[in-house]
C-alpha cells in the first residue's frame, strides 16, 4: 500500500469504489486529472497509488486508452502481495505442521466437490508415484497428488494459497523424500484414494492426518539419528 498520505488517500478511494461495485471488472476508471481534482491531491500521488494497484493486479493501464479494473484473481493478487517463498532444511517441520490442518481440511472439501475425472487424475498420479519410487522425480508426483486435492476442493482461496506456496510445498516434498523415502506416502495415498472413492470424507481426513503425522515422526527420527 502507498506510504504517503496523499497516495494512500487515492489508493483507499480506488479500492473503495471497486468494493462498492461502482467500478466493476472491465470498467475504465477516472483519469489521473479527474482523480487529482476529485481528491485534491497531486499528480505524483495519483500515479503512485495507481501504480501500486496495477502491481497488485487490481488495475490495468492501457497505453493511449486509460486505466481499467481487472478481473479479480485471488491467486494473482496473493502472489503479488507475498513474495515467492523459499524453503531451507530448517523450515521442513514448520511446513509439515502447516499441512496437518491445511490438507486434512482440503480432503474433506475434495470429497464433497470432486468429480470422477478428479479421482481418475489422483489414481493416475498415484500410478506415476509407484513407478518412480527410486526416481528423483517421485516428489513431483507426490506434490501433484496433494495439488489435485487442493484444486478439487473448488474453493478459490484454497487453490490460491496452494498455488502461492507451490515452491515451498515442492521443496518440502523433495526434502521429505530424501529424508524418509517414498513408502509412507505410497501407503497412505492408496488408502486415501479408497476413502475418497467411498465418499467417506471423515476417513479420508483421518488418513491424511495420520499420513502427515507419520511423516513428521519419520523426519524427527531421521534428524535425531543425524545428531
Amino acid at each position: 500500500m502507498p506510504k504517503t498520505s496523499q497516495a494512500k488517500k487515492v489508493y483507499d478511494y480506488v479500492i473503495r469504489q471497486i468494493k462498492l461495485g461502482r467500478w466493476n471488472p472491465g470498467d475504465q476508471i477516472m483519469t489521473e486529472m479527474e482523480l487529482c481534482e476529485e481528491l485534491d491531491v497531486s499528480r505524483i500521488a495519483v500515479r503512485e497509488a495507481l501504480g501500486q494497484c496495477s502491481a497488485l493486479g487490481v488495475l490495468e493501464k492501457r497505453k493511449g486508452s486509460g486505466t481499467y479494473v481487472c478481473e479479480i484473481n485471488i491467486s494473482n493478487i496473493l502472489k503479488n502481495i507475498i513474495p515467492l517463498m523459499t524453503l531451507n532444511r530448517l523450515d521442513l517441520m514448520d511446513v509439515l505442521k502447516f499441512r496437518l490442518s491445511f490438507e486434512s481440511g482440503n480432503v474433506i472439501e475434495f470429497v464433497q466437490h470432486c468429480t470422477q475425472e478428479d479421482i481418475a487424475e489422483l489414481e493416475q498420479t498415484y500410478a506415476e508415484m509407484t513407478g518412480r519410487k527410486l526416481d528423483a522425480s517421485f516428489y513431483t508426483a507426490d506434490y501433484k497428488f496433494h495439488e489435485i486435492i487442493a484444486r478439487g476442493t473448488k474453493n478459490p482461496l484454497v487453490i490460491a494459497v496452494n498455488e502461492m506456496l507451490t515452491g515451498v510445498l515442492l521443496s518440502s516434498q523433495e526434502l521429505t523424500n530424501l529424508a524418509v523415502g517414498p513408502e509412507i506416502g505410497l501407503s497412505f495415498h492408496k488408502d486415501i484414494i479408497n476413502a475418497i472413492k467411498n465418499r467417506d470424507s471423515q476417513m479420508a481426513a483421518l488418513l491424511m492426518t495420520r499420513h502427515i503425522e507419520a511423516t513428521i515422526a519419520a523426519v524427527e527420527l531421521t534428524n535425531d539419528k543425524a545428531e
